[in-house]
């Protein structure tokens, strides 16, 4: 995440990052709620968001624009399956009991240590429910966002991203850009799409 945020620092942009928390239980009041907050202190800005942020940034109103790495639009089927997650979904239960069964290589190859720890291990069913609400209503993208995916990345779903858009620009690496040891390749072209 740092190569990230130094390379747009670099670019000439004064970057904000924003840590989510990882076990929620309302989509609208835990995580969209105060990232508008968060984005209304801002003065004219692009957004620039990986993941969760991804599914969290469709639902704002960039003021230029918004480009996504990898957004969690909708789940990836072998991975977390589907209609499983539909009936483990409506228990409503905050525990963490259910298994999130990605590898530290699925992440990308160069992952820091900090951040697979980070990356939660067990998830909440009504979590889950909430995900797969907001993956669900996903408001229409922005004209002008563009979205940078693999198509090596078993954590999302491709399938979601190209059923919303076709301004995609494919990178070698897995889900994330910015842990992947080609990143350096694709720097030019992510600090152009934030730019044009």
């Amino acid at each position: 995440m740092m190569w990230l945020v130094n390379v747009t620092i670099e670019a000439g942009f004064r970057t904000h990052a924003l840590e989510l928390p990882t076990a929620i239980k309302d989509f609208e009041t835990e995580y969209l709620s105060p990232v508008r907050e968060y984005q209304r202190t801002l003065g004219e800005h692009v957004v620039l968001a990986n993941s969760m942020g991804g599914l969290i940034a469709a639902y704002l109103n960039a003021q230029r624009k918004t480009v996504y790495l990898s957004p969690w639009w909708g789940m990836f089927g072998d991975k977390l399956r589907r209609t499983t997650l539909r009936l483990v979904s409506k228990i409503g239960l905050g525990i963490q009991f259910l298994a999130i069964d990605f590898s530290r290589e699925e992440i990308g190859d160069l992952t820091a240590d900090s951040d697979w720890e980070s990356v939660p291990k067990r998830a909440t069913p009504v979590w889950l429910r909430e995900i797969m609400k907001a993956q669900r209503n996903m408001p229409p993208l922005q004209e002008n966002s563009v979205v940078f995916c693999s198509l090596k990345d078993t954590v999302i779903s491709l399938k979601a991203i190209g059923e919303r858009t076709s301004h995609v620009i494919l990178y070698d690496g897995y889900h994330e850009l910015f842990s992947s040891s080609n990143r350096e390749v694709y720097r030019e072209e992510l600090i152009d799409a934030l730019l044009r």
